[in-house]
């Protein structure tokens, strides 16, 4: 996951829909591109119930292939659904920002 050296990452976008409480769909962007359409891509975030349980689906698309982005988020969707479950199993999440330990 790329950060700064305050290890936060700088995203842009808007709500593109909204549907309560099963979707959240917004835009995407690195702050340094916001100013470029063609540099954003969409998130969709859909919850499903399944009894007594939720199913998260995040689908992010809209992306130029073989790009920075798409590239990045291929490794870091993965990183921060695996936080997110944490979080909601213990209470907390895992640091989405930590390096593999050397053997």
């Amino acid at each position: 996951m790329r950060a700064n050296e305050a290890r936060t990452v700088e995203l842009v976008g808007e709500v593109l829909e909204i549907s309560p409480p099963t979707r959240l769909v917004i835009s995407w962007s690195n702050a340094s591109q916001a100013s470029d359409p063609a540099s954003r891509s969409r998130v969709s975030f859909d919850i499903v119930k399944y009894q007594g349980m939720v199913r998260l689906t995040v689908t992010h698309d809209e992306l130029e292939a073989g790009s920075g982005m798409a590239n990045g988020i291929q490794k870091d969707w993965p990183i921060v659904m695996s936080s997110l479950k944490s979080l909601l199993e213990t209470g907390e999440g895992i640091d989405v920002f930590a390096k593999p330990t050397q053997a």
